[in-house]
């Protein structure tokens, strides 16, 4: 087995990413069995009265903005979106995870893409999530690079 810090970092990082796509498909999955009233409801209680403590509060705001139409068409993007998201991570996860070569270019087209769209809604909504999330995506291409180059190594 390969101890060396980097590779170490590497199984780490693509095991979060793996447990972020696990839970992003799940939660897809929960918000299409989800009534979409149900969602609008339960985001209204959970900060409504966040928002009487402080009207400004950026997180209830938006939050209570983008859910108040949360209608069946909406509902269904949103949720098929998190599913197809999380299953393509979980897949070029398993390819990396088991040092596929084919998964190394794939799962940096595919994190690479994903950060692309993902910076491109920042730039719209300024949610920091989707910045966190993409610079975490830019570290996991950048040890897949190295990865990859190791892996490449060792199997010639």
């Amino acid at each position: 087995m390969n101890t060396h810090p980097r590779h170490l970092l590497f199984l780490v990082s693509i095991l979060l990413k793996g447990i972020f796509a696990l839970l992003e498909f799940l939660a897809g999955f929960a918000i299409y069995l989800t009534p979409p009233d149900f969602v609008g409801r339960l985001v209204h209680f959970m900060f409504d009265n966040r928002l009487l403590a402080d009207p400004r509060d950026p997180l209830a705001t938006l939050l209570l903005h983008e859910f108040a139409d949360f209608d069946l068409k909406r509902r269904t993007f949103v949720s098929i979106y998190l599913m197809l998201h999380g299953l393509i991570k979980i897949g070029v996860v398993i390819g990396l995870w088991s040092e596929r070569l084919w998964a190394f270019p794939v799962g940096m087209t595919a994190l690479g893409l994903f950060t692309v769209y993902q910076m491109n809604r920042y730039f719209h909504t300024h949610a920091p999530l989707l910045l966190v999330v993409s610079i975490f995506d830019i570290f996991i291409i950048i040890l897949a690079w190295r990865e990859w180059q190791a892996v490449k190594q060792k199997k010639l």
